[in-house]
């Protein structure tokens, strides 16, 4: 739960206080390094991303043969490569490594997930393609509509897409559904925009 806090709130500096030594099982030390890599990526440390990613690799193979598992990724796995390959400078290989992940998310969307489309549409911004992450974004929220960082996505890819029309109803609803007295930044530069708007 810490590690998918860190990744909910884009508190990227916390993934340091994960310990990967404490869980006991794979797939919870999985989502350690998991978060660890994409924490890193956006921190601008590609070789501490690198070297997450190799263990989040090792330890999807444990669980592989723990559980007998088939397949040679899963989600988790191929949302990490694909921040590792933005990061090393592959954009058309992050977007399909990430596309990937997105088509083969099996986690659903609950407390216990995030979304492989809603980090498509994350990457997609960083890569200065916000018509294309709206794309992503409002994908995302036909099937979990209200999510915060959904709606502080497509809000703020629609201002860089020149959609100045569509912004503020994603704002809108971005403090609809947070509390008035969340830190979030976006929450804070939402605000910012729909007043500065209003005038």
């Amino acid at each position: 739960m810490r590690a998918l806090a860190v990744m909910e709130t884009h508190r990227w500096n916390m993934a340091a206080q994960l310990d990967e030594k404490a869980p006991t099982v794979a797939f919870v030390r999985m989502r350690v390094h998991w978060a660890r890599t994409i924490s890193a990526v956006h921190l601008g440390d590609r070789k501490t991303a690198q070297h997450s990613a190799k263990q989040l690799h090792r330890d999807y193979a444990a669980l592989r043969k723990e559980r007998g598992i088939l397949r040679e990724s899963n989600p988790m796995v191929a949302e990490a490569d694909a921040w590792v390959e933005f990061a090393r400078g592959k954009a058309d290989r992050a977007v399909s490594k990430m596309r990937a992940a997105a088509d083969q998310d099996e986690f659903g969307v609950d407390e216990f997930s995030l979304p492989a489309r809603e980090q498509l549409g994350d990457l997609l911004l960083e890569l200065n393609r916000p018509a294309d992450a709206l794309e992503a974004y409002e994908t995302m929220m036909k099937t979990a509509p209200g999510r915060f960082d959904s709606l502080w996505g497509a809000g703020r890819a629609a201002e860089l897409a020149g959609k100045p029309e569509i912004a503020p109803r994603y704002y809108a609803q971005l403090l609809q559904t947070s509390a008035p007295s969340s830190d979030r930044v976006e929450r804070k530069q939402a605000m910012t925009f729909l007043e500065n708007n209003q005038r």
